[in-house]
């Protein structure tokens, strides 16, 4: 098996990698629940932040229970917090924004470096703590 290096660039979350034995699906939500009891198998704390520049502009202003409720465009740019140099051998991990402005300004063969989450899994309380996959762009 090859040996592949994982770099989280999500910008202040670890991430907790959980294999799909240690799930239930919830056919009611189709979301995948973390059995009770089960820890990761493996947790990749964050390093960093790769972000898309973002801007926003005030379309329209409707009103809701008498306060005004902005309705924004919202336009994403290039990437920031890119490492340096890319490492062969090494996938970076960073949010779906961030690669979509990877790939858009940085183009599909700069982006085969990088990767989002996949497979979310969620806890007892129904908020994610985990994933059970990653997914290339």
């Amino acid at each position: 098996m090859k040996i592949v290096n994982f770099v989280n660039l999500t910008g202040g979350h670890d991430i907790a990698f959980f294999s799909e034995e240690q799930c239930v699906l919830d056919e009611r939500t189709h979301k995948l629940l973390l059995k009770e009891g089960e820890q990761p198998y493996a947790t990749l704390p964050c390093v960093g932040c790769v972000r898309a520049a973002r801007s926003s502009t005030v379309v329209k202003v409707e009103e809701l229970e008498g306060h005004k409720l902005n309705f924004n465009k919202v336009e994403y740019g290039e990437p920031s917090g890119l490492p340096e140099v890319l490492e062969e051998g090494t996938i970076y991990i960073v949010s779906f924004l961030a690669l979509s402005a990877i790939k858009q300004h940085m183009g599909e063969e700069y982006a085969r470096h990088f990767a989002i989450i996949d497979g979310m899994v969620s806890g007892a309380d129904g908020k994610p703590c985990g994933c059970t996959a990653l997914s290339v762009g």
